[in-house]
């Protein structure tokens, strides 16, 4: 039962305790009744209907299934509902006993009534009364004890109980409040006190401590306690479909762009917050603080490749002045803030209007999410069961709710929103930059945004007087502030010859060279550093940087054409492999065999071995040689991610010229997909060997142990190949061995259950690796030849498989229907013959299995159908399976000459009309012949007749003349 339902029905349960007790011992006064009649008009009829309504409320629910947080233990509905069978019953009889005085007086006054009821009673049934009363009482209150703190309560009054229960952590609202903290939902105070104050009071029921207080009713209850109840259970119940929605926006590379952007410099961008800053008076300049306090609509930070945009953007973003300086703005109205920073470099949804909608709009919930209602009121509306995910969202939908918060009047609110990188975005910017502007056409809503200067956004925004600041020209002092610090921390003490002077004119040369490009900067400012290091000279630091570009671009060619010749070809793989990596996201150990020149290395056991053995000395190893080998242009980020150092360096690499020289450069040999497969696969069968450790299970149940990273790049790279036909079979046959390995080890209990669970959901078979690649978009695994078993590095491949067939009689998976019709969709033929000269068909009905379940049934259905509209032969089925699909008509039916076709059943009616003639013809006179065959041979009539079940064993058929198949030979 769902938790908070439970809460729910124990409050009526003890607005029913409550009531009856009054009830019965004749104090019962009630100050508004159920039906709306005032409380001095009330009569005896007015009573009958008030507890009549109280009674229906204790009906217990149709299903015990929870449909908010999940399933309950399952004691919670095994106490409850006995208690509302039971109190629903004593109301029952106390009806009884009302409408049996009703009859005789049914419209006198209840307050003079009263006495005459007290004395109808008798007094061993009041008695009788109480103590059911009595006993309900403590089952409820230790029932609610249980659910609010998620410890089962025995029916003992003891101080001892009650406190060891209010130590335990609650699984029920404490774990949602959990989960809220956990995703940054706001929650309101309120919930925690309330149930709070309802745990105090059950507390004081359970010793006894509320018997004699004004506050309690005769029973023994707080007065308030079913309206608490009765909150509290509305209230979590909106709680847990909140977390539902906004959960539902979250998506894995959420926050990863802002996260992996460095800090700013110390003491940098602090002109920002200065409304008195001499900068706002230079041309393009404007004041950024007046506009948080009090301007509205677009305001668009512009600027350079490499000015420092996204740095500036997260630190504004994230600052405390700046909410400071929102607060002012929104005044006294609730602030929200929401962020999203495109990154070209990133996943599909980090750099599409999907995850910019779908990130504004999660920041907007969990800071404010009593906007839900108004603004997704059909999911608000929409009841789910527990395991019943939220649909996804579409572009639609997000839109709808973004600009419902324009006209939305629940919530007072002031709305800030912060967009970096609009020149990063993946589409037509004519898409995005309309519903920005639309967005922030209201006096409660309004949006900052950075890109550099083109010429789309120069329309929308070129002329924002007022609202507009030109990076480059703004962050002179931030550029010297950078220089000075970093080079003063590196000079040599004892380099006396270099006066202050001759340090300042080098700092303010870098400035000035640098036209506000923080990106060329740092470059510089590394390659100085590296010169104090040989402790240069001032001269030799001077014509270090008179010699660098002063163009990023040029600055990039003099660093590919400057490193060291020995390493060019590592290095050329290594940009390639980067450009070419699945979202960018590949780790040290994924690169780590990068001098490798046989692009199959994985097939080595023995070099697998070695990479097991050496595996937590690897990672750093590799992390040196790939920085060595490309200086300056790739790093790890700090969760061991390798990257770019900033968009532009990706964006020169890809530039044809420098593209095709980075080829060449790798040698036309090379592969970034198959090595990045290779890699994966390594990494894999290396899984195979890792020693069992407490420290292993847990990296695993925590996520650290990235399996599931690995099998999807693995597939990705994968699918890269397919689409240019460089599948390799001897690939695909290594990592479904070792898959099956894997899973062999994962049955005996070891961790590497834990790793499966992580890649797939189903047992390994035969088709495993089939139902892998079509469940992640390559199904052109289905036409690829492995080699023979335990023949890995053999060109000699088993007898040829068509894909049909493949897909057929080799998939499990749920994809397995769809991949069918999709092949009969494109051409494929159920009647072609593979190698053993056997027919796709064919060779479908001599491996069928009998399905054991409804669902499996139903399948096979579908397939047959869909195998016959494209052309099966008919005459293949056999008579029992014509029978059991409701393929086969009765001999009354097959009486009739008019009748065409027999009667199918609705499943697959279709066929009356859809199926070709020939093979309506055809599939007619098959059920014929079969049923003349039954009459001639009584035994194989009996045999016939033997009534197939969905639940007989597959056994049970391979003897009765291979059921699903007869020969048009027989």
């Amino acid at each position: 039962m769902e938790t908070f339902a439970a809460i729910g029905l124990a409050g009526n349960v003890v607005a029913f305790i409550d009531f009856a007790g009054k009830l019965i011992t004749g104090s019962l006064e009630l100050y508004h009744s159920a039906h709306g009649t005032a409380a001095e008009n009330q009569t005896l009829e007015d009573v009958v209907k008030d507890l009549e309504h109280i009674c229906f409320r204790l009906s217990p629910p149709e299903s015990a299934e929870g449909n908010i947080i999940g399933s309950d233990p399952p004691d919670f509905g095994s106490t409850l509902i006995p208690i509302l069978l039971a109190c629903r019953s004593l109301g029952q009889r106390l009806l009884a006993r009302l409408e049996s005085l009703k009859v005789k007086d049914k419209h006198r006054a209840w307050k003079s009534f009263q006495q005459t009821l007290k004395c109808a009673w008798k007094e061993n049934e009041i008695r009788t009364y109480k103590e059911q009363l009595d006993l309900y009482r403590s089952q409820i209150t230790a029932h609610l004890l249980t659910v609010l703190w998620g410890r089962q309560m025995h029916l003992i009054a003891s101080q001892s109980n009650i406190a060891q229960a209010q130590a335990e952590t609650g699984k029920t609202l404490n774990e949602l409040i959990e989960t809220c903290s956990n995703l940054g939902i706001n929650v309101r105070r309120d919930i925690c006190d309330l149930r709070n104050d309802i745990n105090q009071s059950l507390a004081g029921v359970m010793v006894g401590h509320n018997d004699s207080s004004n506050d309690t009713t005769a029973t023994g209850f707080p007065k308030e306690l079913p309206m608490w109840l009765s909150r509290l259970y509305k209230e979590s119940s909106a709680l847990q479909k909140q977390v539902d929605i906004i959960s539902s926006l979250h998506y894995p590379s959420f926050s990863e762009r802002e996260r992996t952007l460095k800090a700013p410099h110390p003491r940098t961008y602090d002109w920002l917050f200065d409304s008195d800053k001499e900068t706002t008076k230079m041309p393009g300049s404007s004041n950024v603080f007046n506009w948080l306090q009090k301007g509205k609509d677009v305001f668009w930070i512009s600027g350079k490749a490499g000015s420092g945009k996204s740095t500036l953007m997260k630190y504004l973003y994230n600052h405390a002045r700046t909410r400071a300086a929102l607060s002012r703005w929104a005044d006294g109205k609730e602030l929200v803030i929401a962020g999203f920073f495109f990154w070209s470099a990133g996943t599909s949804i980090q750099k599409s209007q999907q995850g910019l909608l779908q990130s504004l709009l999660m920041h907007i919930l969990k800071q404010s999410p009593g906007l839900i209602p108004s603004i997704c009121p059909q999911r608000w509306n929409v009841s789910r069961k527990a395991d019943e995910e939220e649909p996804l969202w579409s572009m639609s939908e997000l839109e709808d709710a973004l600009m419902k918060l324009k006209t939305q009047i629940s919530i007072p609110f002031r709305l800030c929103i912060f967009i970096d990188g609009l020149d990063e975005y993946d589409g037509d910017l004519s898409d995005i930059l309309p519903l920005i502007r639309d967005l922030a056409d209201s006096e409660s809503i309004k949006v900052c945004v950075a890109s550099r200067p083109w010429t789309m956004i120069e329309k929308f925004w070129g002329q924002n007087d007022g609202k507009r600041i030109v990076l480059q020209d703004l962050n002179r002092s931030d550029i010297w502030q950078f220089t000075h610090e970093q080079l003063s921390e590196k000079i040599p003490s004892r380099l006396e010859i270099v006066t202050a002077t001759e340090y300042s004119n080098l700092v303010r040369e870098i400035v000035e060279r640098s036209s506000g490009v923080f990106l060329w900067v740092f470059l510089v400012v590394r390659s100085l550093i590296r010169g104090m290091t040989n402790y240069d000279t001032i001269e030799e630091l001077w014509a270090r940087l008179l010699e660098l570009p002063t163009e990023l671009e040029e600055f990039f060619r003099r660093i590919l054409d400057r490193g060291d010749k020995v390493y060019r070809r590592q290095t050329a793989r290594l940009y390639n492999t980067q450009l070419n990596a699945m979202d960018s996201n590949l780790t040290a150990l994924d690169v780590a065999h990068f001098a490798q020149e046989d692009p199959y290395y994985a097939l080595n056991n023995l070099f697998c071995s070695r990479h097991a053995k050496m595996v937590g000395k690897l990672e750093e190893i590799t992390r040196q040689r790939v920085l060595a080998r490309c200086q300056d242009l790739l790093e790890f980020t700090d969760k061991g991610v390798l990257q770019f150092l900033h968009r532009t360096v990706k964006d020169f690499l890809e530039t044809r010229g420098v593209s095709d020289e980075l080829m060449e450069r790798a040698g036309l040999d090379f592969n970034a997909h198959i090595f990045i497969c290779t890699s994966m696969l390594v990494q894999i069968k290396a899984t195979l060997q890792q020693q069992e450790s407490k420290t292993l299970e847990q990296n695993i149940a925590q996520g650290w142990y990235p399996i599931k990273h690995i099998v999807t790049c693995f597939w990705h790279h994968t699918g890269k190949l397919a689409s240019h036909h460089r599948l390799s079979p001897t690939m695909l046959a290594a990592f479904d061995n070792a898959a099956s390995l894997l899973h062999a080890n994962a049955r005996s209990g070891s961790v590497h259950s834990l790793l499966w669970n992580e890649i797939s959901k189903e047992d390994y078979h035969n088709g495993w690796l089939m139902d892998q690649g079509v469940g992640h978009g390559v199904p052109e695994v289905l036409a690829v030849q492995l080699p023979k078993a335990g023949c890995l590095y053999s060109t000699d491949v088993t007898a040829r498989e068509l894909p049909l067939e493949m897909a057929l009689t080799s998939m499990r998976s749920h994809n397995r229907l769809a991949t069918i019709n999709g092949l009969l969709r494109k051409g494929a033929n159920p009647n072609e013959t593979n190698d053993n000269n056997k027919s796709v068909w064919k060779s479908y009905l001599s491996q069928m299995t009998m399905p054991t379940t409804q669902r499996e049934w139903l399948l096979e259905k579908k397939i047959l159908e869909s195998l016959l509209l494209h052309g099966a032969e008919p005459t293949l089925l056999s008579h029992d399976i014509l029978r059991e699909l409701n393929l086969s008509p009765s001999r009354e039916e097959r009486l009739h000459p008019d009748q065409t076709m027999p009667n199918i059943g609705p499943e697959i009616s279709f066929l009356r009309s859809d199926l070709p003639f020939r093979s309506r013809k055809r599939l007619q006179d098959t059920a014929d012949t079969a049923d003349t065959a039954d009459a001639e041979c009584p035994k194989r009539q009996k045999a016939t007749q033997t009534k197939l079940t969905p639940t007989a064993s597959p056994s049970s058929f391979t003897n009765q003349h291979d059921s699903f198949y007869v020969s048009p030979h027989a």
